[in-house]
């Protein structure tokens, strides 16, 4: 009766806990998600460890008379050390789903001293703490706790500054729920620093928790997210095999699309545009580029001479023609950004720098970015590889190519970014025409 007495709360969030971890598990087997990929799996077993022992330290600090002061003591140092701890593992969880740059060793010793500071001087004061008497229940104070919850509001500090300079770069329909998970553990923080007896810490590390998988890590969203792309794929594919010379076609194009807009966020170009959702969907509709080739006659698309301009007038309407088919085919999914971002993939993708693509005769920067990001992977992959009407080319050349249209033909900045990503670009290359062969 004394343990659910004074460890109600605790015993309440630990099975909760118990819970997200058994279908977290259940799911990351079901779904072939290996353990081990996230920062999430860290942070559940710390977080089961810590309202454990939040729940064991409620009851004996009752207990003491019943209780080793030493056993108690220890108990207490479990305690803080999970609190301290898991509140770090979620800074540093918030800067991997933010997909921050890698801290380097200085930065990195900067970051890694609260947390370790806290725990160096909370193991040599442990046995300084107090146990001191409430109306409710009793409850610790000393060095150690205060240095607990210093730490604790220093990282959660530290992550909301994270959640806030890279917000844009969070899915938007995740973006509310971050934020107030972690506004809920620093109100409870607050709470539990102002009213001692409260014991309420275990309900922000359980929200923390929860909130993480809710918003990033259930493994039944992923494979429903995988089984969609795979839907696009597979649909993007049966149209670029009725020409059987650009069967690898679609995944080139779309790791090509990839590595370039992961370089430009890297890089600070279009930085306004480069949110997290945008970069998602560009790389979602990079395989529905040509899909408007389903309505080109087959004559047209693979003869094997070249075209006619009638012919290749025709030729042109893929691309209008792709843009229709995708604004008719997602208009159901009620995401707008993504309808629009893979209508002008398909539509604009010929658009020139210079104004002299087609179908618009778009100039420059009104040829929308993930438009002119497709024009450079598309062109790239078109002379890089064998055709029914000529060779591959070689790489070098190829790459002449796209320098000599820099500022003509394509964007100069997403030239210069694929320049700098040329080795990923070759093996990407390399890579899927050896699997086509």
């Amino acid at each position: 009766m004394l343990v659910i007495q004074y460890a109600k709360l605790q015993i309440a969030c630990l099975t909760i806990l118990i819970y997200i971890a058994t279908n977290y598990i259940y799911e990351c087997r079901k779904y072939g998600r290996r353990m081990r990929d996230s920062y999430y799996d860290e942070m559940l077993e710390l977080s089961i460890f810590t309202v454990l022992f939040d729940g064991i330290t409620a009851v004996t600090v009752n207990l003491q008379s019943e209780v080793p002061h030493a056993l108690n003591i220890v108990f207490h140092g479990a305690f803080l050390l999970g609190l301290e701890t898991i509140i770090f593992f979620l800074f540093r969880y918030l800067r991997w789903i933010t997909k921050n740059p890698k801290l380097d060793k200085g930065q990195k010793f900067i970051v890694y001293i609260p947390w370790v500071a806290s725990i160096i001087i909370g193991i040599l004061n442990l046995g300084n703490i107090e146990f001191r008497q409430g109306e409710i229940t009793n409850y610790s104070m000393g060095v150690a706790v205060y240095t607990c919850f210093i730490t604790a509001f220093i990282y959660i500090v530290a992550s909301i500054g994270v959640f806030l300079r890279s917000w844009k770069f969070i899915d938007t329909s995740k973006r509310i729920m971050i934020l107030t998970y972690l506004l809920v553990i620093t109100g409870v923080c607050i709470i539990q620093s102002i009213y001692r007896e409260s014991l309420v810490t275990s309900v922000a590390v359980t929200i923390m928790t929860l909130g993480a998988y809710i918003t990033q890590e259930n493994p039944a969203f992923d494979d429903l997210k995988k089984d969609h792309d795979m839907m696009v794929i597979g649909f993007a594919d049966l149209v670029e095999n009725r020409d059987e010379n650009t069967g690898g076609h679609i995944k080139r194009t779309s790791e090509y699309a990839k590595v370039i807009v992961e370089e430009l966020r890297k890089e600070g170009i279009y930085s306004n545009i480069l949110t997290e959702d945008y970069m998602e969907y560009v790389i979602k509709a990079a395989p529905l580029h040509d899909i408007g080739k389903i309505s080109t006659p087959d004559s047209i698309l693979t003869k094997p001479g070249k075209l006619t301009d009638e012919e290749y007038s025709v030729m042109k309407q893929h691309a209008p023609k792709g843009g229709e088919i995708l604004r008719n085919l997602l208009s159901g999914i009620n995401n707008q950004t993504y309808e629009d971002i893979a209508y002008q993939v398909a539509r604009h993708h010929h658009e020139k720098w210079n104004g002299k693509g087609y179908p618009d005769g778009l100039i420059g920067e009104g040829i929308p970015l993930c438009a002119r990001i497709m024009a450079v992977a598309d062109v790239f992959d078109a002379i890089s590889q064998k055709r029914c009407y000529r060779d591959a080319m070689p790489l070098d050349k190829c790459f002449d190519i796209i320098e000599e249209g820099r500022g003509i033909d394509f964007d100069p900045y997403i030239v210069d970014a694929f320049f700098f990503i040329r080795k990923d670009v070759e093996n990407i290359c390399l890579s899927y025409r050896d699997e086509e062969a």
